[in-house]
């Protein structure tokens, strides 16, 4: 988990133990599921049932390394339809999560024991202790301690990184072992200081989220090196305090998330400082926000012990639709 988030846990668990049982990401519900992945989840087949379903991934750290996924349709207490967990997988703290076109699930994973990192794929379908079909891991890669993942419709894998500097780290599709990044997002240029999530919109564009800076910075599709942003969000207007997760819709509207709410909404193509034309928040994200998705005309937020769901057109105080399950502690949350 991010500093940011390991604190939020602790605060929870000592002064709302009821309530907690457990970097973020966004596009297109923090990864692309398709050519156009607002178009819906990610559908799969339910291993218990045979049946397809649409299912948000969650990634688990605290509550042991696992990923677990959940029909988007959820409400109330509930079980994962599928749960990858176990020895075989080689998950150690799992950070992220997001899909691609074929159906992979992509992990975000970081080792607490070495402070080195990874990207670890399953196949589609994947379920129980089962061997990744894939591991970008060693020091070619540049991984450190990856925190967010997103998936671009060309298979093209984003991870942001808060602590050594290399930000953001672009794979190529088919990427494996120790192999050198496509792209890497690092230096002054930049603008980031301690990058903690990323959007993708339907044009390719690249959104960071940048907890100390209190910004959201946009980059053109293939941006690599010590480049500058194409915009960025930040100021007093745009009430941004410490956003932990964004996301963007298929109309270009830029949601972000701050650590214990609320929720931003901006107009598309925002740049500077600007003023939300929404907000919004639940009873719960005061609780904390550790990420965000969006899928289906919802925006789904993962908190201490829950996931809450809110229409897109959330504006003011609202009462989402909330479920949970007695494995929860989410981390990262995507379709």
């Amino acid at each position: 988990m991010s500093t940011l988030r390991v604190a939020l846990a602790l605060f929870v668990l000592a002064l709302a133990a009821p309530i907690a049982a457990g970097c973020s990401s966004g596009l297109p519900s923090t990864a692309a599921t398709s050519g156009d992945p607002l178009a819906g989840p990610l559908t799969q087949t339910n291993p218990s049932t045979g049946s397809p379903e649409d299912l948000l991934f969650v990634a688990e750290c605290a509550n042991g390394p696992s990923i677990v996924a959940f029909p988007d349709n959820s409400k109330g207490t509930v079980s994962p339809t599928v749960t990858i967990q176990g020895v075989d997988t080689t998950l150690r703290c799992p950070q992220d999560v997001a899909t691609d076109t074929q159906g992979d699930v992509i992990v975000a994973d970081i080792n607490p024991n070495r402070g080195k990192g990874a990207v670890v794929v399953f196949p589609p379908g994947a379920v129980g202790d089962v061997h990744p079909s894939t591991r970008i891991d060693g020091p070619t890669t540049d991984l450190y301690d990856p925190r967010s993942v997103v998936v671009d419709a060309l298979g093209r894998m984003y991870v942001c990184q808060e602590f050594n500097g290399l930000f953001v780290v672009v794979f190529a599709p088919g990427s494996h072992g120790d192999a050198s990044p496509l792209f890497v997002i690092s230096g002054t240029n930049t603008g980031l200081q301690n990058p903690v999530a990323l959007g993708l919109d339907p044009q390719g564009n690249l959104y960071v989220a940048d907890n100390a800076k209190k910004t959201v910075s946009v980059f053109a599709p293939g941006a690599n090196g010590n480049v500058a942003p194409t915009a960025v969000i930040g100021g007093s207007a745009t009430k941004l305090t410490d956003p932990v997760a964004v996301a963007v819709d298929r109309a270009g509207t830029i949601f972000v998330a701050n650590l214990t709410g609320p929720i931003e909404v901006y107009a598309p193509g925002s740049n500077g400082n600007v003023a939300p034309v929404a907000e919004f928040e639940g009873p719960k994200t005061s609780y904390g926000v550790y990420d965000m998705a969006i899928g289906d005309r919802r925006v789904f937020l993962s908190g201490p012990g829950f996931v809450d769901v809110f229409p897109t057109t959330s504006n003011g105080s609202v009462t989402p639709r909330e479920f949970t399950s007695s494995l929860f502690y989410p981390g990262g949350i995507g379709f």
